[in-house]
């Protein structure tokens, strides 16, 4: 088993958008006068990143947990699991929170580890191999690779070009990303 650290990144962005970040907090002290006295309840600037809430991974790997928040006054953030570097094991598994607060109000967002013991189990290749294909010259040549895997295959594709034949040959290879799902693909070289 490889050594993890298990990283939670904690980081607070003040949003200086036209309806009223928090200046005095993004250092704006320009600004601050007109927020010195108005609170501005506290809000997630990165929402999107925060969408995936089960988290699943492999003992000894890591796992990085995203918080970005604004307010005004600039908001305290806490993590209610010890944010220490550690080696991920299944007690670890559980509920991390991120309790966003400041005097004008609070907020929190959870997400759920879940850290999964590791059969050594190899990716299973499904369906038909890639098979060798000739095709006209300007054409395109697609292979399909389809794999089975209790986490995300990493699917690597070579080419084979003797030496002097570099410039006879297209040696380039375009791969491209994984469908989602417990089938993976991947895979097109064009012309």
């Amino acid at each position: 088993m490889r050594g993890g650290v298990m990283r939670a990144k904690c980081c607070v962005e003040n949003d200086s958008s036209s309806r009223g970040g928090a200046a005095e907090a993004n250092g704006d002290p320009e600004h601050a006068p007109e927020l010195a006295g108005k609170l501005v309840r506290p809000r997630f600037t990165q929402p999107s990143k925060m969408r995936k809430r089960v988290i699943a991974r492999p003992v000894g790997s890591s796992v990085r947990l995203k918080c970005a928040a604004s307010g005004n006054p600039r908001p305290d953030i806490v993590w209610l699991k010890d944010s220490q570097p550690l080696n991920l094991m299944p007690k670890h598994s559980g509920k991390y929170t991120c309790h966003v607060s400041n005097k004008a109000g609070e907020i929190n967002a959870t997400y759920k580890v879940e850290v999964i013991q590791r059969t050594n189990s190899k990716p299973i290749l499904t369906g038909t191999h890639p098979v060798n294909t000739t095709v006209d010259y300007g054409g395109t040549a697609s292979f399909q690779c389809k794999v089975r895997s209790d986490v995300k295959p990493v699917i690597q594709w070579l080419k084979r070009v003797e030496p002097g034949d570099e410039n006879k040959f297209n040696s380039t290879i375009e791969v491209r990303p994984p469908l989602r799902g417990p089938a993976h693909r991947g895979g097109v070289v064009p012309p």
